[in-house]
């Protein structure tokens, strides 16, 4: 899939208001601008506040023990979805769980 029908494709998602939002936005910048990652960097700023995305962080920092480790992969994994700057890759991961 290029980043043309990724974009398509995301936006199918969308529904009403955010629909409308979209629209909006899509018509005021220029075409030649609008992509999938203008389309998130948009789509955060309007939909993930910055109280959430620390609310992520936060629970990415205070993962305990005692879980499997799929578990802890996916707990790490989730907030890139949000934002990258949370993000954390191996060495983040072993550094926060050594002995």
């Amino acid at each position: 899939m290029n980043e043309d029908e990724k974009l398509k494709c995301v936006v199918s998602l969308l529904k009403g208001k955010a629909y409308q939002w979209w629209n909006t936005i899509r018509n005021i910048h220029p075409i030649d601008r609008i992509n999938r990652n203008f389309f998130m960097l948009e789509f955060r700023k309007k939909y993930v506040s910055q109280f959430n995305l620390e609310k992520k962080k936060r629970e990415s920092l205070d993962l305990k023990q005692n879980m499997f480790v799929a578990e802890y992969e996916l707990e790490f994994i989730m907030p890139s979805k949000y934002a990258e700057e949370l993000t954390v890759d191996e060495a983040d991961m072993c550094r926060r769980f050594e002995w």
